[in-house]
């Protein structure tokens, strides 16, 4: 909506906190459907809504409109308007509403650390379940497994003997583990 100067003859355009949010919502989205101010009173009557263009450029320089103009508006642009709450966004927080943030921020940051916690000590493991399995993959490694496991089974078998759980198969009888040659195990051509 644009004002007479009281010093100019150059019109002014109001500013949103001029007109206040009712008005400036209607004046956004007129504006964007690219319609005209003085476009408004013939469309609001093609929606069965009868009005002056003087009282249309006097709802948008600010005056309130009853509510029949108001739905008849919101048909025609086919969108609500909402009030906005009076000084919701200047209105500093309560101190309670400030300590039970801090207190949920003190909370999350625990949950955080611990978190951090976790990752680390299974980044950790995974990191010697990893030094594990390459030095499995070499042969010395395998090589070294293999007589850990025939000497782990030869004691086996000596205590099964110790205890008569063998039954009628002599010591010297049993299959013993074939131990490779030194070279052999390296992974060397004999």
């Amino acid at each position: 909506m644009w004002q007479t100067c009281l010093h100019s003859a150059v019109p002014k355009r109001l500013t949103d906190e001029q007109r206040g949010p009712l008005a400036a919502w209607i004046v956004r989205q007129r504006e964007a459907r690219g319609w005209k101010s003085e476009e408004m009173p013939g469309r609001l009557a093609d929606v069965g809504y009868g009005v002056r263009a003087d009282y249309y450029r006097q709802v948008e320089a600010g005056k309130k409109p009853g509510p029949d103009f108001l739905a008849s508006l919101e048909r025609l642009f086919g969108a609500e308007y909402v009030e906005p709450r009076p000084d919701a966004e200047d209105r500093p927080a309560p101190a309670s509403d400030l300590s039970a943030l801090a207190s949920v921020v003190e909370r999350q940051q625990s949950q955080i650390a611990d978190l951090i916690g976790v990752v680390t000590q299974q980044q950790s493991q995974i990191a010697e379940l990893l030094e594990a399995v390459r030095l499995l993959t070499r042969p010395a490694a395998l090589v070294a497994l293999s007589d850990t496991l025939a000497s782990t089974l030869q004691d086996d078998e000596s205590a099964a003997l110790a205890h008569g759980r063998l039954g009628a198969v002599p010591a010297a009888e049993a299959p013993r583990p074939t131990v490779l040659p030194d070279a052999e195990r390296r992974g060397e051509a004999p």
